[in-house]
């Protein structure tokens, strides 16, 4: 079917309904209050999170790294402009920790996991781009984390 720009939805509801790969592609956060807002992301699909420091963006960000690369072994990318990838690493392993005696099985189950970190205090959106790209088409990367996206310039 050929879409103008000004189309009806009850001509695109056929599509909808024929759609094999609707629902079936969809990929949970592992977060249940978002998962259950949003039922998913389709391919390729973006949310940007933002509110005022101290509101959790980045705990929430790290509890869906974790559920995604850690639980599930999906490949994630984490870019963050701010912060060192050992800032990031004592998130992750302080989040699945739940004594300290717990602290090298946590380890070596990050470690096992398909997480890819980059760090950078200077990106453009040309040079996120080529990072994702390369993660894609390297590792195998399913999710990419943004983190600080505002002070890029």
């Amino acid at each position: 079917m050929i879409m103008s720009n000004n189309t009806h939805i009850s001509h695109l509801i056929e599509d909808y309904r024929n759609a094999k790969s609707f629902n079936n592609d969809l990929l949970e956060l592992g977060v249940q209050e978002i998962d259950n807002a949003i039922k998913g992301l389709d391919p390729g699909e973006m949310i940007t999170l933002l509110g005022d420091p101290g509101l959790g963006k980045t705990s929430l960000t790290i509890r869906m790294v974790d559920s995604l690369s850690v639980d599930r072994k999906i490949p994630t990318l984490y870019m963050c402009v701010r912060n060192a990838p050992s800032y990031i690493i004592r998130r992750l392993v302080d989040y699945r920790r739940s004594s300290e005696d717990d602290e090298e099985n946590v380890v070596k189950e990050i470690t096992n996991a398909p997480i890819y970190l980059h760090t950078s205090h200077s990106m453009n959106m040309d040079d996120i781009y080529n990072v994702c790209r390369q993660h894609v088409e390297e590792d195998g990367v399913k999710v990419v984390f943004v983190h600080y996206l505002y002070i890029i310039a």
